[in-house]
C-alpha cells in the first residue's frame, strides 16, 4: 500500500491545492489513498482523474493501469455555492409564480453528469425543505447559465394553476434550499445543502411588486417548472393548529460539552384558534426574526400580521430576541401588530432582565399593546382558546438563573398544550405539588432544550403526554444520548422517560411542524 506523498517525488500546485501524479505500475499493483485536507473556507470534495471521483482516504486501484495518471482535488469555498434572493416571474400566459436561483462554481459544473448532481428542493411554507417530512418537491438542475466570474446560475421555478384563486395565491409561501449530490468512485453519495434562512423563503405577496401589468419576462425561465396546485381545503380548514418553528440554533451541530459550552436553541411556537386568533409564544432569536414572522404570515388570515397575545417564557435572548428583532426592523416593524403582551420579567433581578422588561414595554407602547403581568392560576380566553397559568415564580432573587422563573401555562382549544420554557426542577415540583392530575395535557414542550440539567419524572407523569415537543439543537440531542455523563445521569432519564412514554416527538431541529388541536 503506498500513500501519494511516497508514490511520485514531484508535485504541482494550483489554485486549490495539489495535483498529484501516480505512476502506472503504482495504481496497478497497489492501492493509493488520496489525502483529506481542510484549507479554511474551502471544502474538499474528493479526487478526480478527470472521470471518477474518489473519496479522500478510500482505497484506488486501477486494474492493468498503462500511463501514470494525474489526481486533482475537487473544492469549493463555502460562500460559493449559496441561493440568490427569490424573484416573481410570469410565465406561460401570464400566470404568476416564484423563481429560486443558484449560485455554483464554475470547477463544479464540469462534473455535472460525471458523478456530481445540482437540483433544488423546494416545499410550501417556512420550513426548511430538506429537513421536512411533508410534500416537497425535488428539480433537478438540467441547464446553467454564466453568472459572475468563475461562478454559473441555475434556477428553480414553481407556479400555480388550475382552480386556484388570486386571493389564495398569493397567501402562499414556499421555501427552497439547494444541494449538490456527490456519486463516489466506490459507490457512496454524500449530498451538501445551501445555508437555509428567511432569504429562501418566497411568496407571490412580497415579490409581486417585481411585475408589471405586462409581465416579467426572463430568458431562462423557461427551462423547468413544477406545478403546485393549492388544496382549497387547507385554507378553509377551521381546525386549530400548533405550529413549532425549526430555529435557526437548532440546526446547530457542532461541539457540545462542558468544555466549550451549551448552545442555546431557542424556540417559538404559534397557536391559530378555531376563529383565527393568533397565540405566539417566544419566536427564537435575533437571528429568527425574518423566518418567525413569515410563519406568523404564513398563519395570520389577516392583511398585516395580528398577533393576539404575544407570551414569552423568560428573559433569555434565544427566545425574546426575535420578537425585539421585529419589532426593531424597519421592514417588519410596520406589517406587525400586537394587541397583548405576557411576560414575567422582574427588573429587579438582574441587569440583562431589566434591559428585557425594558425592551418590552417599549414594544408593548410601539403596538398599543396591552401588558398582562400573569399570576399563578389566572385564566384567560384567546377567542376560542383557553390559556391557564399554572408556575409564575415570585420568590425569584436567590435563583441562579432567568430559567428558573420560566412560565408553566397551558394552552386549550380541543386538545391541551403544555409549555414549560427552560424551567428546571424545583418549577414543575411546585406545579406538581399544587396541581397534579389539573396539569393533564396532550402535548408537552419539554423544558430547557430537553437538557439534562433539567427534568420531574412526576410533572411527566402528570401531564401524561402522548406528544412532546423537543425545542432542541442536533448537538444538544446527540449529546444527551452519546456523552455518557449526560444520558446516565438521573434528569436525562427522567426526560427520555417522558419522550418514550410519548407516541409522537417533535424533535425542532427536524423542521418546522404543524399539530391540529
Amino acid at each position: 500500500v503506498y500513500t501519494l506523498s511516497n508514490c511520485f517525488p514531484k508535485i504541482t500546485v494550483n489554485d486549490n491545492g495539489a495535483n498529484w501524479l501516480a505512476s502506472a505500475k503504482t495504481l496497478s499493483t497497489g492501492s493509493i489513498y488520496f489525502p483529506s485536507y481542510w484549507v479554511e473556507g474551502s471544502r474538499l470534495i474528493g479526487w478526480t482523474d478527470g472521470e471518477n471521483i474518489i473519496k479522500p482516504d478510500e482505497a484506488y486501484t486501477v486494474e492493468n493501469a498503462k500511463t501514470d495518471m494525474c489526481f486533482s482535488p475537487i473544492c469549493f469555498d463555502l460562500d460559493s455555492f449559496y441561493m440568490l434572493d427569490g424573484a416573481s416571474i410570469r410565465a406561460d400566459e401570464d400566470v404568476p409564480g416564484i423563481r429560486f436561483s443558484t449560485v455554483v462554481p464554475n470547477n463544479m459544473t464540469s462534473f455535472v453528469g460525471n458523478g456530481i448532481e445540482f437540483g433544488t428542493l423546494i416545499a410550501e411554507g417556512s420550513i426548511n425543505p430538506n429537513r421536512t417530512k411533508n410534500d416537497k418537491h425535488d428539480i433537478l438542475a438540467t441547464r446553467f447559465v454564466p453568472y459572475k466570474d468563475g461562478e454559473s446560475m441555475y434556477h428553480a421555478a414553481i407556479y400555480i394553476v388550475d382552480d386556484c384563486f388570486d386571493g389564495v395565491l398569493y397567501e402562499v409561501l414556499y421555501s427552497a434550499v439547494s444541494y449538490m449530490t456527490v456519486n463516489y468512485y466506490n459507490g457512496e453519495v454524500n449530498t451538501y445543502y445551501t445555508e437555509f434562512s428567511y432569504k429562501n423563503m418566497r411568496s407571490m405577496k412580497d415579490v409581486a411588486k417585481n411585475l408589471d401589468t405586462e409581465g416579467y419576462e426572463h430568458e431562462f425561465i423557461d427551462y423547468v417548472f413544477t406545478f403546485f396546485k393549492r388544496d382549497e381545503e387547507k385554507t378553509q380548514d377551521s381546525a386549530a393548529l400548533l405550529v413549532g418553528y425549526c430555529t435557526e440554533m437548532t440546526l446547530y451541530d457542532g461541539p457540545f460539552d462542558s468544555e466549550v459550552g451549551w448552545v442555546g436553541a431557542g424556540m417559538g411556537y404559534i397557536i391559530r384558534t378555531k376563529d383565527d386568533k393568533i397565540i405566539a409564544v417566544d419566536g427564537g432569536d435575533t437571528g429568527d426574526a425574518y423566518g418567525f414572522y413569515y410563519l406568523l404570515r404564513e398563519y395570520s388570515r389577516s392583511e398585516k400580521v395580528t398577533v393576539d397575545y404575544w407570551i414569552i417564557t423568560h428573559p433569555h435572548g434565544d427566545h425574546v430576541n426575535a420578537l425585539i428583532a421585529m419589532a426593531t426592523n424597519e421592514e417588519l416593524a410596520d406589517k406587525l401588530d400586537i394587541k397583548n403582551l405576557i411576560f414575567h420579567f422582574p427588573a429587579d433581578y438582574d441587569s440583562g432582565t431589566k434591559t428585557y422588561n425594558e425592551k418590552m414595554h417599549a414594544i408593548a407602547e410601539k403596538y398599543g399593546a396591552n401588558i398582562i403581568y400573569p399570576t399563578e392560576g389566572l385564566t384567560m380566553f384567546a377567542g376560542s382558546a383557553k390559556i391557564t397559568f399554572y408556575l409564575v415564580i415570585t420568590d425569584y432573587k436567590e435563583l441562579s438563573t432567568a430559567n428558573k422563573f420560566s412560565l408553566i401555562f397551558s394552552v386549550e382549544t380541543d386538545k391541551k398544550v403544555m409549555f414549560t420554557g427552560d424551567i428546571y426542577e424545583a418549577g414543575m415540583k411546585q406545579a406538581t405539588d399544587k396541581y397534579g392530575d389539573a396539569l393533564k395535557s396532550d402535548i408537552l414542550q419539554m423544558p430547557h432544550h430537553f437538557l439534562c440539567d433539567t427534568g420531574y419524572q412526576p410533572f411527566y407523569e402528570a401531564v401524561d403526554a402522548e406528544a412532546v415537543m423537543l425545542p432542541t439543537c442536533i448537538a444538544g440531542y446527540n449529546a444527551m444520548y452519546t456523552n455518557p455523563s449526560y444520558k446516565n445521569s438521573a434528569n436525562h432519564k427522567e426526560n427520555d422517560w417522558a419522550a418514550k412514554n410519548a407516541e409522537e416527538v417533535y424533535k425542532a431541529f427536524e423542521g418546522t411542524f404543524e399539530i391540529k388541536i
